[in-house]
C-alpha cells in the first residue's frame, strides 16, 4: 500500500514485492519464519501498454538526425531500420558474422539478459538463423563504423575490451540490450516495432520490396 500510494508504478512494485519475497524466504531456510507473508498479498497487475511504431518518415527523420550529430549508435539504429532485425540481434551481431564484400550479416545470436548478467542467447526458433542481403548504403554505413570502431580501439589502448562485437560502447563492452541508448529519442520497445518499414533506396517508393531478404542458414 505504501508503494502504490506514493505513486510507484506497478512494475516498481512487482520488482520490490519479488525482493522482499526472496529476502523472507531465505529467513524461512533459517527458521527464522514459519511462513513468508508476501504470499498472501496479490502481485500488482502490469499492463503493457500497445506499442505505436514510427512512421517512415519519423525514422528517416531520426537516422539523418543522428547522422548528423555522428551519434554512435547511428549505424545500429540505420541496420536495425533496413534489416528488420531485432534490438538484441543487433547488439548481439559479431564482425565474424558480417560479409560487407558479399553483401550479407548472418543472424545466428541475439545479446540478452539473465538476471543481472548480459549473455548471447540462440534464436528462439529455427528461422530465427537466418542470412540477411544488405543494400549498398548499408554496407557503406557499417564500413564507416568499421573504421571509427578501429580508431577508438586504438584511442583507448589497452582499456578497450575487445568482444569482436559491431556494437559497442567507446572501450568495446556491449550495450545493455534492454535500455534505449542516452540521447536517442526513441524507446526500447520502439526500436523492437519500427524495422522493416523503410525502402530499399530513397528511389523506391514505399510500396516497393523492402530491403529485408532473408535466407535461412
Amino acid at each position: 500500500m505504501f508503494l502504490t500510494h506514493n505513486a510507484v508504478p506497478p512494475a516498481g512494485v512487482a520488482l520490490a514485492r519479488n525482493v522482499l519475497h526472496g529476502a523472507l524466504k531465505v529467513a524461512m531456510q533459517d527458521d527464522l519464519l514459519a511462513r513468508n507473508p508476501i504470499d498472501a498479498t496479490p502481485a500488482p497487475r502490469i499492463d503493457n501498454p500497445e506499442i505505436t511504431p514510427p512512421d517512415v518518415d519519423a525514422i528517416m527523420h531520426l537516422l539523418a538526425l543522428a547522422e548528423a550529430q555522428e551519434h554512435p549508435m547511428f549505424a545500429a539504429l540505420h541496420l536495425a531500420a533496413y534489416t528488420g532485425a531485432r534490438w538484441g540481434e543487433i547488439l548481439g551481431l559479431a564482425w565474424g558474422s558480417v560479409d560487407l564484400e558479399s553483401g550479407t550479416i548472418s543472424i545466428t545470436r541475439s545479446l540478452g539478459r539473465a538476471k543481472m548478467d548480459l549473455v548471447m542467447e540462440p534464436p528462439k526458433t529455427r528461422n530465427g538463423r537466418r542470412v540477411v542481403d544488405l543494400d549498398a548504403r548499408t554496407v557503406e554505413v557499417l564500413r564507416a563504423h568499421q573504421g571509427m570502431q578501429v580508431l577508438e580501439k586504438m584511442g583507448a589502448e589497452g582499456a578497450y575490451q575487445d568482444q569482436g562485437l559491431v556494437f559497442v560502447n567507446a572501450l568495446g563492452q556491449a550495450y545493455q540490450p534492454d535500455a534505449a541508448h542516452p540521447g536517442l529519442p526513441i524507446s526500447s520497445p520502439a526500436k523492437r516495432t519500427w524495422q522493416a518499414k523503410i525502402p530499399c533506396s530513397p528511389s523506391q517508393s514505399r510500396n516497393d520490396s523492402f530491403c529485408c531478404q532473408r535466407k535461412p542458414l
